[in-house]
């Protein structure tokens, strides 16, 4: 993310240089590739009582023509599950949302960057005009805090229609 990708950010999120602070196993020094990520706090922990989720979204992504739609990316997460919450979701609307990944109850403290990849379900994705991905950061309760997302590398791909 070398340049800025003009998601829409919710207070907390921000394009730019991760500076590797933050407890736990801390936020990476740069992104994955080049030095900039998305992320949510970069320069430490998230907050303790955040009574509402904060998001990073991308979209409309125009799928048509195409099925099999993937998201992938690179992450560096930190959280401390399953108390503070973290999800991945995607919307062919923008006001309907799937989950295609949700925190767990097991704390996540990467010490690298992870690849992640997720299908799209083929009745919400395939061959749409708009498609929405969006990164949630919390709520959180009211302790103990990690650093959150970075995220790096973001694609959408999917299988061209014959």
């Amino acid at each position: 993310m070398d340049n800025d990708p003009n998601w829409q950010l919710d207070a907390g999120w921000a394009w730019g240089a991760p500076t590797g602070e933050g407890s736990w196993n801390g936020d990476p020094n740069s992104g994955r590739t080049g030095r900039n990520v998305i992320g949510y706090e970069l320069s430490g922990d998230y907050a303790n009582s955040m009574l509402e989720p904060q998001y990073a979204a991308v979209g409309p992504i125009d799928c048509r023509g195409y099925r099999n739609i993937r998201l992938s990316f690179w992450r560096w997460l930190g959280l401390e599950s399953p108390y503070d919450s973290a999800a991945v979701q995607v919307s062919n609307d923008g006001i309907n949302w799937v989950d295609l990944w949700i925190s767990g109850y097991s704390h996540i403290s990467d010490q690298a960057w992870q690849f992640v990849e997720y299908p799209m379900p083929a009745s919400l994705a395939d061959d749409q005009a708009t498609l929405y991905f969006r990164w949630a950061m919390g709520p959180t309760d009211d302790s103990v805090t990690y650093p959150g997302w970075n995220i790096d590398d973001v694609q959408i791909t999917g299988d061209r229609i014959q």
